[in-house]
């Protein structure tokens, strides 16, 4: 293909990358910013979760310590005697709210994760662009880079000049011949 055919694929395909890089740079920041999310919510899931199973644990045990008795073995360590003035009381009516709350943030994490996996499979995908982009860009070869365009345009213009000189002088002896 001509020079000037080069030069066209060569600067589509420079802004096809450019706008193709700028497209994954964008998603990487997106994918950042939802990947910290997750960590946020991946720390307050675990955080809530530890919380309602000491709330649980605690629950159970105080529902044992209310069967204990003195004198009576007690069912988990077997001790007879039984210290109930070193035990701390915890509030168990936040526990349903704490469920709910834990549900709440496991359904955004499962949403969240597939956000991710999508922006991933779009960074993926560009990347593959830019890659067949490049791989076009480098079939071009350089030896067209020598010969700039203003050169082409003035070869093509020195070119319609000549054809237009010879077809004058053409014309002149075509009506010399004819008298």
């Amino acid at each position: 293909s001509s020079g000037k055919e080069k030069w066209n694929k060569y600067n589509e395909y420079m802004t096809s990358i450019t706008k193709i890089k700028k497209n994954i740079e964008a998603l990487k920041n997106e994918l950042d910013i939802k990947k910290q999310e997750r960590q946020t919510l991946e720390d307050e899931i675990k955080e809530t979760s530890d919380y309602i199973k000491k709330i649980e644990t605690e629950n159970l045990a105080h529902t044992l310590r209310e069967t204990l008795s003195e004198g009576e073995v007690c069912p988990v360590c077997g001790s007879m005697e039984h210290h109930k003035e070193n035990i701390i009381t915890l509030n168990f009516s936040n526990l349903e709210n704490s469920k709910a709350d834990l549900k709440i943030k496991e359904d955004k994490l499962k949403k969240l994760t597939a956000e991710i996996n999508k922006v991933q499979a779009n960074v993926e995908t560009e990347s593959g662009n830019l890659e067949e982009k490049e791989g076009k860009l480098n079939e071009l070869g350089e030896d067209f880079k020598d010969i700039s365009v203003d050169n082409l345009q003035r070869e093509l213009d020195k070119s319609i000049a000549d054809i237009n000189i010879y077809n004058a002088q053409k014309n002149s002896l075509e009506k010399k011949i004819k008298k």
